[in-house]
């Protein structure tokens, strides 16, 4: 299974990439990541570790263009705790999370009706059916969409970062 519904899965800062990467490039990165607030490090870092992209440049590459990854936030996140549901792991609140997602899109059963136990079983269920990573907020579909991790040479890297 390549799916991954913890929402503890998000990778440290201390992704192998950037801590043997050279200041200089771990501070373009960090440049990028302030130029754009959009940028969730933990999903730009979960992309690239998905895709097994480590080099400094490909990562900048990645950031600048984070607006193509496949990436999805919820259209309508769960108040857990306005809904006093407690006691549920990271995994099965990831997979109620996107088993109501589903479940909203879905005309011929209406999620009102369904119970939490069936809205987590269709969260598993379609996690592992197209191998999306899901974390609290949002979910991945894990090779879906492809970045160009060689668009931008560092010279234009630098010249979009600091014009």
């Amino acid at each position: 299974m390549h799916g991954n519904t913890s929402a503890a899965s998000r990778p440290s800062s201390g992704s192998p990439s950037m801590s043997s990467a050279p200041l200089g490039d771990a501070n373009l990165l960090a440049a990028a990541v302030k130029r754009d607030p959009e940028i969730d490090c933990g999903v730009l870092f979960q992309y690239c570790d998905l895709r097994e992209i480590y080099g400094p440049l490909e990562y900048l590459n990645v950031a600048l263009q984070y607006d193509d990854l496949p990436y999805r936030k919820w259209s309508s996140p769960l108040d857990f705790n306005e809904i006093g549901i407690d006691g549920l792991t990271p995994h099965e609140a990831c997979a109620l999370q996107l088993g109501w997602e589903l479940a909203g899109g879905n005309t011929t059963r209406d999620r009102g009706d369904m119970s939490v136990a069936e809205l987590i079983e269709l969260g598993e269920s379609e996690t592992e059916d197209r191998e999306l990573v899901v974390w609290r907020w949002g979910f991945m579909a894990s090779y879906e969409g492809e970045i160009d991790t060689a668009k931008y040479s560092k010279d234009q890297i630098l010249t979009i970062l600091f014009p």
